[in-house]
């Protein structure tokens, strides 16, 4: 877990007194993957450091909040700043006593996702539009919809590329028969189910210009758990960004960095992602949000070692990536029912911009 305070030598055991902490804590998060909530001002993370008395082994003590979600297998997962581990499962419940697991929740979400990538050339600009369905089930009260990101707010995060998946901390996947996409240029488009890793899975690409602006429907047939369904939705034209960031563009890293578009309505928000990558497969920097209605969405600065600066992982860096998504406000997705599914479905669209080959250092 990265670097600690008061480290023991190699092959010797952590000391009680004093306690060999990490200096990166970790986030603890509860719930399946998809609907994890993270233990941040309610209690979290109270220790994380080497484990006194051993050797080789660290430990990090959590304290469950009083509204984590109740369960005889509720998912936990620690974030550090470099990887996010697998999820174990814990017993929670209220006031003690034996577990209670809820009913099974049913749910489904059907997304459209277009991305545009400029760079990391200067003549490189490509498109991809590509369409997903999700049919799952977990327990009722392990599913909370996660809220939309705060906006005006802007938040630092740090991963690395995902390892092995543990099913105990997904939902089970459901299955809905072939899907028919209409509305697209060239008429419709079938969708059947594949499976990957024991995952029932919909994705398709879709033909150039699916998504811009367009009416479409996607068609069910029906399968062995959620039955046939039929679900519309009017994807809106997409917003248009006005601040360049060809390849090339620098970042000064002593100023609030300050992303600005048009064609924004208050039904929609955005998302920035100032990103970097370095060697070793870790990439992370600093995020915001914003409404789409607001016209533009600013990432401010940190004082470090006296100076104010961007809060990104490396200064200088050749490598930076701006990413920019929109998508619908959590009150604004178009929703549907169809038999097998306990709550409405979720009926999505999702604008994403990729501006590679930037550089963030001084003027």
């Amino acid at each position: 877990m990265g670097t600690a305070y008061f480290a023991p030598p190699d092959g010797q055991p952590a000391s009680t007194d004093p306690l060999s902490r990490i200096v990166s804590v970790p986030i603890p998060a509860l719930g399946p993957e998809g609907f994890d909530r993270l233990v941040l001002s309610r209690g979290g993370t109270t220790f994380a450091g080497r484990a006194p008395g051993l050797v080789g082994v660290d430990q990090v003590n959590v304290r469950i909040p009083d509204d984590a979600p109740e369960g005889c297998a509720v998912p936990l997962k620690l974030r550090g700043v470099t990887s996010t581990t697998q999820p174990v499962t814990i017993s929670i419940r209220r006031g003690g006593g034996p577990c209670q697991d809820a009913s099974e929740a049913r749910f489904a979400t059907l997304r459209w996702h277009k991305t545009v990538s400029t760079g990391p050339e200067p003549t490189t600009v490509s498109a991809q539009e590509t369409f997903t369905a999700s049919f799952g089930a977990a327990p009722e009260n392990q599913v909370v919809p996660l809220p939309d990101p705060s906006p005006r707010a802007w938040y630092t995060y740090s991963r690395r590329p995902p390892g092995p998946r543990c099913s105990s901390g997904a939902p089970r996947t459901l299955h809905a028969g072939t899907l028919t996409l209409e509305g697209l240029p060239g008429g419709p488009l079938i969708v059947p189910p594949s499976s990957t890793s024991g995952e029932i899975v919909y994705a398709a690409t879709l033909p150039a210009s699916s998504i811009q602006g367009r009416d479409v429907r996607v068609s069910a047939a029906g399968g062995a758990d959620v039955g046939a369904f039929q679900a519309g939705l009017s994807i809106p034209a997409p917003i248009q960004i006005t601040t360049p960031l060809p390849p090339g563009t620098l970042i000064p890293y002593t100023r609030p960095f300050r992303v600005t578009w048009t064609n924004g309505t208050a039904d929609a928000v955005v998302r920035v992602w100032l990103n970097q990558r370095i060697p070793d497969g870790e990439e992370g920097g600093v995020e915001c949000a914003a409404l789409a209605s607001d016209g533009e969405a600013t990432i401010g600065l940190i004082q470090e070692f006296g100076t104010w600066v961007l809060p990104v992982l490396a200064l200088p860096a050749n490598n930076a990536e701006v990413i920019i998504r929109v998508s619908p406000r959590a009150g604004q997705v178009r929703t549907f029912s169809a038999p097998g599914l306990t709550r409405d479905g979720r009926h999505e669209w999702l604008y994403e911009y990729r501006f590679k080959g930037l550089r963030i250092g001084p003027l």
